[in-house]
Formats: C-alpha cells, sequence, structure tokens
C-alpha cells in the first residue's frame, strides 16, 4: 500500500532505498536512540530482512518521502 499527501509519501521499502538508508543509519544524531550507528553491510542486512517482512505481508516499517 502507498500513502500519498501533498508533501509525504508512505511506500513500502525497496532495494534501491539501501544508500539513503545507510546514509541515515550511520549519522549519530539520527541513531542517538540505538545502541550503535550502523555500516553500510549492517543496514543492508536490515533492510533484507524488512523486504522479507514485507514479501510475507507481515508488519513492518514503510519508507517516508518527504517532498
Amino acid at each position: 500500500m502507498i500513502l500519498e499527501a501533498p508533501r509525504l509519501i508512505l511506500r513500502p521499502f525497496r532495494e534501491e532505498d539501501v544508500d539513503l538508508l545507510a546514509e541515515l543509519m550511520a549519522n549519530e544524531d539520527f541513531m542517538r536512540f540505538s545502541l550503535v550507528v550502523y555500516s553500510r553491510k549492517q543496514t543492508a542486512a536490515f533492510l533484507e530482512k524488512i523486504l522479507a517482512w514485507q514479501n510475507r505481508n507481515l508488519p513492518c516499517l514503510a519508507a517516508r518521502i518527504i517532498n
């Protein structure tokens, strides 16, 4: 499902989101409530889990795109 508003889109994650997600998850400010920041390899593994959940129609996170 994709939800759209004038300035916001919520959609399922895609494999090509790995670069943007890796940039966010390597940012100490963004990850301040997590135990550690993630490397690109750790982020890719995390994204693989999300994609697997989506493929099995399990509840999971959504990518947020702000226009």
